[in-house]
């Protein structure tokens, strides 16, 4: 361990830093990024009718792949509570809504909006 005034030639030194503004803990931001598949995907099944126009019984690859969506969201938010340990506190707040675009606007909204749809045949494979 080197002392800082090795480094520095001059008796004047300039620091330089970043203001990375509004920080948000990292748990906040996996319990939000993981809550937002589970609520879309259980508002896109009680509001189906409304939704889609229809509510005709789910087939069982549908059923089987909420359950699997909803198991793998929970089981996330679960390691978030008791195993996760975070190297920083903190990250900032507006990186937040880039991370939370993927899970609720691809996984839950592209995916599932489409995969929960009357009109839903699975691909032959997987009849």
């Amino acid at each position: 361990n080197a002392k800082l005034s090795k480094y520095i030639d001059s008796q004047e030194v300039t620091l330089y830093f970043k203001d990375l503004g509004p920080q948000v803990g990292w748990s906040t931001v996996f319990y939000v990024e993981y809550a937002g598949p589970i609520l879309i995907v259980l508002t896109l099944l009680l509001l189906r009718k409304q939704i889609y126009g229809s509510d005709p019984e789910l087939t069982l690859n549908q059923k089987l792949g909420v359950f699997m969506a909803l198991l793998h969201y929970v089981k996330r938010e679960l390691e978030t509570a008791f195993v996760h340990r975070f190297s920083s506190e903190t990250m900032p707040i507006h990186n937040l809504f880039k991370n939370c675009f993927g899970y609720f606007g691809i996984f839950g909204f592209l995916t599932m909006y489409f995969f929960l749809h009357p009109g839903y045949e699975p691909p032959a494979w997987a009849s």
